[in-house]
């Protein structure tokens, strides 16, 4: 009858596996398995191993587990249970199958990732903030620059010079400075309509017929409706924040990104003022008067 070790070789060879193969599978270590099939039971850490281990390979192998196990109680006898007893307390402790290694989804890698991440989106957001309040800043005193402009220096339009005129005055005239008039425009009589939307921040001044409605900032969002028997005038300095609604129909914007811009708006028509300079005449000194050469007489012998 052949032997244990026989058997489980010849059948390994029949079923076409190697040792690592039933080593993988079985999780018992290839050496022990090469003992099992040399028969080499001392090798074995002890008899209650040798008999798990003996049962795992029969059952991996397809052979009949009672019979292998009977077989091998035949085989070692009660003598061989001192022995390996005795080799069990000198061998080292059999060492632990080797067991799967789960993947920890948090570790110390993906804390310190998610930690730079967070601070890199917290300084993105931080520097935006920042660059937002400067451009709004910005435009602000940019806006708070023209309002002052358009307050100090009202109305804002073309002047027209004309050429300076010399006449003669007595010396004791004074020179009175030239200054800026506006000529008296024909505005037809009619009832006028206007509204106005502000799209973004501006100064702004309405004159309904001479009288003084509205002077302050508008932000977006606000309109203003205003009627007048003649005209309604309207300065600011941000022309691009205002639409203009002129007797019902939409007139647009007023004009640019931050110009300085003064309409007047009548029933038939829209009007720009040009204010004139009026040039007062200078005094110059009357021409002095030279008197003849006095002629002079030829020469002449007694």
């Amino acid at each position: 009858m052949a032997s244990i070790g026989a058997n489980l070789r010849q059948r390994r060879e029949q079923l076409g596996l190697t040792l690592e193969e039933a080593e993988r599978v079985t999780r018992i270590r290839g050496l022990y398995l090469q003992a099992l099939e040399r028969d080499d039971l001392e090798a074995l850490p002890s008899s209650i191993q040798a008999r798990g281990f003996l049962k795992n390979y029969a059952d991996y192998l397809g052979l009949p587990t009672e019979q292998v196990l009977r077989q091998y109680t035949d085989q070692t006898g009660p003598r061989k249970t001192i022995p390996i007893l005795r080799a069990s307390t000198t061998r080292p402790p059999p060492a632990a199958p080797p067991r799967s290694i789960r993947r920890r989804w948090f570790s110390m890698d993906l804390v310190v990732a998610a930690v730079i991440s967070l601070g890199t989106l917290a300084l993105l957001v931080w520097g935006g903030g920042r660059l937002m309040a400067s451009l709004r800043a910005r435009t602000e005193q940019a806006q708070e620059v023209s309002a002052f402009l358009i307050s100090t220096i009202t109305p804002s339009a073309t002047l027209t010079l004309t050429p300076a005129v010399e006449v003669a005055v007595p010396l004791g005239t004074l020179e009175p400075e030239a200054t800026a008039t506006l000529p008296p425009l024909p505005l037809p009589s009619g009832r006028v309509s206007l509204r106005l939307i502000a799209q973004q921040r501006a100064w702004l001044r309405v004159l309904v017929d001479g009288r003084q409605q509205f002077q302050g900032r508008v932000v977006a969002g606000d309109v203003l409706d205003y009627t007048a028997d003649r005209v309604i005038e309207v300065s600011t300095g941000n022309a691009a924040a205002l639409r203009v609604s002129w007797n019902g129909q939409d007139a647009g914007v007023l004009g640019a990104l931050d110009e300085v811009v003064t309409r007047l708006w009548t029933s038939v028509a829209v009007l720009t003022p040009t204010p004139t300079v009026t040039v007062t005449p200078t005094a110059s000194p009357p021409p002095s008067s030279t008197p003849p050469a006095s002629p002079t007489a030829p020469g002449g012998g007694g």
